[in-house]
């Protein structure tokens, strides 16, 4: 059975391909992920490093149901996927005498996954295994995940650009020119794409970074046949802000901040992805008081609009549809629009897209 993983920003996915149903499932890891509603199995991008001389960490909802989750904690790490392969690191501290990197961090948390799926989820990974990256650092991930994947007995490693997975997973690979928009937890990327294929199979391939016992070291040996950005634009904007805004407004009605309230304000959210109006009840621990906290769409879409959220979105779209037109691309040329990440979901981010 082949696995692959979707390495995001907020959550990753682990899914595998059923071959008696001929279809794609995800896969839970048994205190790792946690699903809301009709969404798949998601685990948390979290880790908090308990004893980095180990390594001992702490991924996934376990870190969120042990309380780990304090942003203040200099153990705890989330987004860290943005800081790979980033020229500008920022600060990380030295924990236990060991320097750290985004790249450090990165790898405890999907050799944690791993070796949880290998162990505890049944999952047989020598058969193969998938990860999507992001195009635009393609040779970064490529060199990373080689070190990540060292050591590990899988017959078959495969990484697959995120548009490409993208359009294979909406079924229009065969489209050659699509716009992507990717929605993640922390950033917003547009992005207009020409898929490669292969042209004997007339299909796009990813990138084999293991063969049996042969590792692909360096480029020269296999060329990625992947997606070509023909126009790009980049936001620091993701569902995140979104919950940090629904957050503030809590704060003004004087509710005290917390990582408690913050992730009701995504459970909220992504209600409203599926009903009009959403609720929950909060106890806060310290007044003793209990706060029933309710959100309707009208609501959420007013925080956006005073967030200058939709503008903002606009002037992404705009740069992306500049810069084709300066290679000769149109509009009516694109093929199809994919929508990636949770965001996406919000039906107030669907009428904008259907308004391009």
């Amino acid at each position: 059975m082949t696995y692959a993983i979707d390495f995001g920003t907020s959550n990753t996915l682990i899914a595998r391909w059923n071959e008696a149903t001929q279809a794609a499932e995800a896969v839970t890891l048994s205190g790792l992920s946690v699903g809301f509603g009709a969404v798949p199995a998601l685990i948390p991008s979290l880790i908090y490093v308990a004893d980095a001389s180990v390594p001992l960490v702490v991924v996934g909802q376990q870190v969120r149901d042990r309380g780990l989750d304090v942003v203040s904690d200099r153990r705890f790490f989330s987004r860290f996927k943005r800081g790979i392969g980033a020229t500008v690191q920022g600060y990380l501290p030295a924990l236990e005498g060991c320097s750290l990197s985004f790249e450090t961090i990165g790898s405890w948390f999907l050799q944690a996954l791993l070796k949880d799926l290998q162990h505890t989820g049944g999952g047989d990974l020598e058969q193969g295994l998938i990860f999507t990256v992001p195009v635009d650092s393609f040779e970064t991930y490529r060199r990373w995940l080689l070190q990540v994947c060292e050591g590990l007995a899988i017959e078959q490693i495969r990484l697959l650009d995120e548009p490409t997975a993208a359009a294979l997973g909406y079924g229009v690979a065969d489209r050659p020119l699509i716009l992507v928009i990717d929605f993640g937890g922390g950033t917003l990327d547009l992005s207009l794409v020409e898929l490669k294929t292969d042209q004997r199979q007339s299909r796009p391939l990813g990138f084999i970074l293991k063969w049996g016992d042969r590792q692909w070291v360096s480029s020269d040996n296999q060329r990625p046949r992947t997606a070509r950005v023909i126009a790009k634009a980049g936001l620091s904007l993701g569902g995140t802000d979104i919950d940090h805004w629904i957050l503030d407004e809590w704060v003004k009605r004087g509710m005290t901040a917390n990582s408690l309230l913050l992730r009701l304000a995504e459970r909220l959210k992504i209600q409203l992805s599926q009903q009009p109006y959403a609720q929950e009840v909060y106890f806060d621990s310290e007044t003793f008081t209990t706060f029933e906290l309710r959100l309707e769409r009208p609501e959420l879409e007013e925080i956006l609009r005073q967030q200058q959220f939709f503008q903002r979105l606009d002037a992404a779209l705009s740069q992306v549809l500049q810069q084709a037109r300066r290679q000769g691309i149109t509009p009516d040329t694109i093929d199809a629009v994919l929508l990636v990440g949770g965001t996406t979901q919000i039906p107030a981010v669907q009428k904008w897209v259907l308004s391009i």
